[in-house]
């Protein structure tokens, strides 16, 4: 009797121990496998070595010199030199869906309800107004749906219904002015 007791408080402390240590996997944000701060090989391992290569000795506001590989496909990166990561994705090819399962060419209102759901847009240091379509997705980062790519600016204007995401930038937003 007194092992059968013994072996049952046992079992219900490792039932216990065991639901206490669960954690829920946290998807970290990415835009077709690719995540701020991969390295090269982790990027070439997932879209290949199909690029053209520019190197920007001028760091700008990225803070040191950086590669950009340019897939034809429509996915441009930037890598620090001296990091070797991933310091901003963009992407223009509906291939490449973010983690929330956006892509260029989603309706705009949609994929921006979708991310507001789970995310805050953060205001503009300049004017005071929320940057509709960015979104702080932690650890410094932001998700940016840009519905205009030919303005040269990636702030968005009202959205209106017939609007589509037409770029997804993945940065950190220390590198956004």
């Amino acid at each position: 009797m007194k092992q059968f007791i013994v072996l049952a408080v046992v079992g219900v402390m490792l039932f216990v121990g065991g639901c206490a240590g669960e954690t829920q996997d946290e998807v970290i944000p990415n835009i077709g496998g690719i995540h701020l701060g991969d390295t090269r090989t982790q990027v070439t391992d997932i879209l290949g070595s199909d690029y053209e290569e520019i190197f920007e000795e001028e760091g700008g506001h990225f803070g040191e010199p950086y590669y950009i590989l340019d897939y034809r496909e429509g996915i441009k990166l930037i890598i620090g030199q001296d990091s070797g990561k991933v310091m901003q994705i963009d992407v223009t090819t509906p291939g490449m869906a973010t983690d929330m399962g956006v892509k260029v060419g989603d309706q705009a209102a949609d994929a921006i309800a979708k991310y507001r759901e789970k995310y805050s847009e953060p205001e503009s240091i300049h004017s005071g107004e929320k940057l509709v379509g960015w979104f702080e997705v932690g650890e410094g980062a932001l998700v940016i749906l840009d519905v205009d790519r030919n303005d040269d600016t990636i702030v968005n204007p009202e959205i209106t219904p017939d609007m589509e995401v037409e770029m997804i930038r993945l940065v950190y937003s220390r590198y956004i002015d």
